[in-house]
């Protein structure tokens, strides 16, 4: 498997960004928000709006309701979830349902995220967008991780990260590498 079967998305309380494992940056850098069209604003202006995702739903305060998915790091809407991670994949990766049957998703998840929210992460990637694999691994790990402070196979390190909202530690352990 090459590293462009594997996408990264890392979907924080203010930001997310997705790219191809193996890459020096992300694809695509975006807001983690979500505009949903406010029920009077079609009739007031007479436009029809709709659902819109990152720097465009925060550019169309007036005539949307912003939601954000991602608070300190917990999910708090799932549904938007999905419109983020569906944005992620057809605007900024321009991958179909179709082109994910075949690739694997590695998600960054924080320290401490509840198995009932992992076990939903895991059922959003496969069974809702189609993904062949997934894997969750904690944030602070995988930022690490990427930057080679962290290598495969090291027995026992810790990771401190600071997010936009949280600051994480997380330890390391052999058979804490991937879970699948």
């Amino acid at each position: 498997m090459s590293d462009q079967d594997t996408i990264v998305i890392d979907t924080g309380s203010e930001i997310t960004a997705i790219g191809f494992a193996g890459d020096d940056a992300p694809m695509g850098v975006f807001a983690t928000v979500v505009g949903l069209p406010n029920k009077n604003a079609s009739t007031v202006t007479g436009i029809a709006t709709e659902v819109v995702i990152g720097e465009r739903a925060e550019a169309s305060r007036g005539t949307h309701t912003l939601i954000y998915p991602v608070r300190e790091g917990s999910i708090v809407g799932w549904d938007e979830l999905e419109l983020v991670w569906d944005h992620a994949f057809t605007a900024q990766l321009r991958l179909g349902p179709d082109e994910r049957a075949d690739r694997s998703l590695l998600v960054s998840v924080e320290p401490g995220t509840s198995q009932e929210d992992q076990d939903r992460l895991k059922e959003l990637a496969l069974d809702t967008l189609g993904f062949r694999r997934v894997s969750l691994q904690p944030r602070p790990l995988l930022s690490d991780r990427a930057a080679g402070h962290i290598e495969e196979g090291d027995a026992s390190t810790y990771a401190v990260w600071l997010g936009g909202s949280l600051l994480a530690v997380s330890p390391s352990f052999d058979e804490w590498q991937s879970r699948e």
